[in-house]
């Protein structure tokens, strides 16, 4: 992946919202962020402008692609959390975990190699079995999952429950 530069903004945070930042023990981006809200409000002015031009259509765009995958992460941090309380085993929940600790969502979707599809491979993880792609579909209730967004935020769901009982089991 190609390293990218970008320009150094200085914004003003509350003390109180920047001590309740540096106190999260969850690894956030806050640059990556800040900069999706400010897609997203670029996408809502140019949304509202009368006369459009091609990059106000192109910045509309971007915005609609933003908050897709935040609709997608979302959803899967309910399926995650649901997942992690209600038929998740210890055993599958500490895979989740070490495999996690081993990937980078970004690279791993774009450059996998694999004939196995992205959802499969988490599943394979998950699921401890080995290459099955009938019981990777059947974790997934038979909709097999590719969207990085998604995958992401049921990773974060399941791990979120993960983190508040593992100690007390």
């Amino acid at each position: 992946m190609a390293a990218t530069s970008g320009n150094r903004v200085s914004i003003y945070v509350p003390a109180d919202l920047k001590r309740r930042m540096d106190k999260t023990k969850e690894d956030v981006n806050w640059s990556t962020l800040a900069c999706a809200a400010f897609e997203m409000k670029l996408g809502e002015i140019a949304t509202k402008k009368e006369k459009k031009n091609m990059d106000d259509v192109i910045q509309r765009l971007r915005a609609a692609k933003l908050e897709e995958g935040t609709e997608a992460y979302t959803e899967g941090v309910t399926a995650g959390r649901s997942w992690a309380s209600d038929e998740a085993s210890p055993s599958q929940l500490n895979r989740l975990s070490r495999f996690l600790d081993g990937i980078d969502f970004e690279s791993w979707v774009d450059g996998n190699n694999s004939a196995f599809s992205i959802g499969q491979l988490f599943a394979f993880e998950i699921l401890g079995t080995g290459e099955d792609r009938n019981l990777a579909a059947s974790f997934w209730q038979d909709n097999v999952i590719d969207d990085r967004d998604y995958l992401r935020g049921f990773a974060a769901g399941a791990m979120d429950i993960w983190q508040q009982v593992k100690s007390r089991i």
